[in-house]
């Protein structure tokens, strides 16, 4: 698991700027188009600067026609369970593509799809793909401002299929039943297993484990502030997680930056109502449990795939399948 500790120097700087940056993009949207087109925007312009730090304009402007098509996908199947549940399938398998290029690349791509099916959020499907498009088009420009770089880190294309195989199945399915079973807030299962599944075998368990304590800690955080603070502190207090997180991501710590991420979305989404906090919390930390434990039996499923093709290798010594 990450150490607790302090944000690498100058992430904070760097987090505030990028926030800033995107927020003033996410506040137009917002105001002309409603709370979700600010969320698009905001998806969607993190998902460039994943994409776009690792590409040239030749394959980013495809890319960020991709993030726009995929908004507009899940906001055209919101309400049909299994159209929604092919299309989380669908662009899993996307990222398993890309990974091969560069490690999380598209990462948030399957994301956006998923806040859109999950629930009407009161965008038609054209205006989700054309708020999705502004903010990946925002992202890359302000990537090609600051000249933002980093090198790929390409995933050799059996780990990479292998791994988006075995989570296009899981997230398919797992989605399917939040939206059949009307579970309030059941898609944030699919969320834990997108965000904290990893491609690499070696990162696996340690960054499930920061998904799992970073939550629950957060989520004491978030119902303390409520309980003791009025809604302006409250306010403050995530926006103050919001800076924070977006440090700790810039350092890499996930833990550290789900910490601080569990309550900025609830602190956020409850502000000044007591009652909603506490449903909001719990469901979150029960539908993260139980992605976690999902998340925790896929990762023996791919140790286990893993080592069987290991030992099919040429030259391989013959052995019986890991656990």
């Amino acid at each position: 698991m990450s150490t607790w500790g302090k944000p690498a120097p100058g992430s904070m700087k760097t987090a505030i700027f990028l926030l800033v940056a995107l927020g003033i993009p996410g506040t137009i949207a917002s105001t002309l188009g409603g709370s979700a087109a600010g969320m698009a925007v905001g998806v969607a312009g993190g998902s460039a600067l994943a994409f776009a730090s690792v590409t040239d304009n030749r394959l980013a402007i495809p890319l960020a026609l991709l993030v726009g098509a995929a908004g507009a996908a899940g906001a055209a199947v919101e309400g049909l369970p299994l159209a929604a549940g092919l299309l989380i399938a669908a662009t899993t398998l996307l990222v398993g593509a890309a990974n091969q290029l560069s490690i999380g690349m598209l990462a948030l791509v399957p994301v956006l799809a998923v806040v859109f099916a999950s629930t009407d959020r009161g965008l038609a499907w054209w205006a989700a793909g054309a708020w999705s498009l502004f903010g990946a088009i925002c992202g890359l420009v302000l990537l090609r401002i600051i000249k933002g770089k980093s090198e790929p880190a390409p995933l050799d294309a059996p780990h990479a299929w292998r791994h988006a195989v075995v989570l296009a199945i899981a997230c398919a399915v797992t989605f399917y039943v939040a939206l059949e079973w009307s579970l309030p807030h059941g898609y944030w299962i699919t969320l834990t297993l997108l965000v904290a599944l990893r491609p690499l075998p070696e990162e696996r368990r340690d960054i499930l484990s920061d998904r799992l304590w970073g939550t629950l800690l957060g989520a004491v955080i978030a119902l303390v502030v409520a309980a003791v603070m009025p809604p302006t502190g409250t306010i403050i207090v995530a926006a103050l997680c919001l800076a924070l997180l977006g440090a700790y991501a810039v350092s890499g710590n996930y833990f550290m930056q789900t910490l601080f991420l569990t309550p900025m979305l609830l602190l956020f989404a409850t502000a000044g109502d007591d009652e909603s906090a506490l449903r909001f919390t719990i469901e979150r930390v029960l539908f993260t449990v139980t992605g976690v434990v999902i998340g925790a039996v896929l990762i023996a499923g791919l140790a286990w795939w893993d080592a069987r093709d290991q030992a099919a290798e040429p030259g391989q010594p013959e052995q019986l399948p890991a656990a």
